[in-house]
């Protein structure tokens, strides 16, 4: 183990940095954790934690970085030319409130995700070798901009702090997926990083999914694939704010279901398959704004099918379905159609 009460731990190798099992590094506010792979890997075993209570720590290596268990207010983890990876036998990878994710490949993998119990995050895989993020948090979690700063500590005992820039979004280079699981109400935002109002974009046939297990999935900032599918499921409700686009094109779909509750579009908000088709189902009622596709259903199971206010055409397609347990539309609120 490497222990401080209060002060700053730095730990940099001309190579690769490896923590075996059962392995502690503790230190609590004000002393920070940086940890520095500068040419090889940065391996923590699935038991191996690093901790920097009520403060912050940075993980960074040249290559890959396999992380056992991080527990901070504020986390960056960077793996410049590799992975983030989720080590065999860690119970939780990073328990924060704010995480900053950044690698050249992969963050996580579909068949393993890196878990979290954090409440903003950002992540961004460039995908210049593979691609994709794949997170499982266990509560609720915004998407959002982070920055994290740390305190390193040098040979001749002076300080200097290093930080890593505002980061945004969930974004994915090299036909990247996005996954993100949560065990609460998901809260997507476009962050002040960029100014493109974006909260998650996968490049090109990148998928993307959102699967709200408990609670709300709201949606203030726009959702892209170029050409991949985009699902959306939440346990409750689905809200689409003023002016967010969702949007695909063929081959791509977009499938939106509101498994407990309402689905809302705000009149400005767009739902967008180019060539290809959109699914909206509710448990209880859908409101639309604007949905624009070759081939779109409505399903509304228990409620109604509502035009929104302030939307200048519900839905523009060549094939339209409509099905609800109350009405659609309304006598003196119809719905608006070019089909």
């Amino acid at each position: 183990d490497i222990l401080s009460s209060t002060g700053h731990i730095t730990l940099k190798a001309q190579s690769g940095i490896s923590f075996s099992a059962g392995t502690d590094v503790i230190t609590a506010s004000t002393g920070t954790v940086s940890v520095d792979a500068e040419g090889g890997d940065l391996t923590m075993s699935g038991t191996a934690s690093i901790t920097a209570t009520n403060s912050s720590v940075r993980l960074n290596a040249s290559a890959n970085v396999t992380l056992g268990q991080v527990i901070a207010t504020n986390v960056s983890v960077v793996a410049d030319t590799g992975a983030i990876v989720n080590a065999a036998g860690s119970s939780k990878n990073v328990t924060a409130t704010n995480l900053r994710l950044a690698a050249d490949d992969a963050i996580g993998a579909a068949n393993r995700h890196l878990t979290t119990n954090v409440a903003t995050v950002t992540a961004l895989s460039t995908g210049t070798t593979t691609a994709g993020i794949y997170l499982t948090e266990d509560s609720a979690l915004s998407v959002d901009t982070v920055t994290v700063s740390v305190t390193e500590f040098s040979s001749t005992a002076t300080t200097s702090t290093v930080s890593d820039a505002a980061q945004s979004d969930l974004v994915t280079g090299n036909n990247g997926q996005i996954v993100l699981v949560a065990g609460g109400t998901v809260t997507l935002n476009g962050g002040t990083a960029e100014a493109n109002n974006k909260a998650v974009s996968a490049n090109g046939s990148g998928s993307v999914l959102i699967d709200v297990n408990a609670g709300n999935l709201l949606v203030n900032a726009d959702i892209v694939s170029s050409t991949g599918h985009i699902t959306l499921k939440a346990q409750t409700g689905i809200n689409l704010a003023a002016d967010v686009d969702v949007s695909t094109a063929t081959a791509g779909t977009v499938s939106v279901d509101a498994e407990g509750g309402d689905l809302t579009m705000d009149g400005t908000a767009s739902i967008t398959a180019a060539n290809s088709s959109v699914r909206l189902n509710a448990s209880a009622s859908v409101t639309l704004g604007q949905v624009i596709a070759t081939n779109v259903s409505v399903v509304a199971d228990t409620g109604a099918i509502v035009n929104a206010a302030g939307s200048s055409k519900n839905v523009t397609a060549t094939n339209l379905r409509l099905a609800a347990d109350d009405a659609i539309g309304a006598a003196n609120r119809h719905l608006t159609t070019n089909v």
